[in-house]
């Protein structure tokens, strides 16, 4: 699989070329506006799972 972030690259928003390459070609038929919210709409789902999975691994009192 390929790497999000290559080396070198910053970690910022990925640009609308790279999520073309990561959607491959299912990116085929999508503007540029469909691919920009299905960026937008991965990086909340991943921010979501982080928050998540932070939350899990701190301790808990019961």
């Amino acid at each position: 699989m390929d790497e999000i972030f290559p080396a070198g690259e910053p970690n910022g928003d990925i640009s609308i070329e790279r999520c073309r390459e990561l959607l491959g070609d299912d990116a085929v038929d999508l503007c540029d506006d469909e691919i920009d919210r299905a960026r937008r709409c991965a990086d909340t789902v991943a921010r979501v799972v982080i928050e998540m999975f932070v939350d899990e691994k701190r301790p808990t009192i019961h």
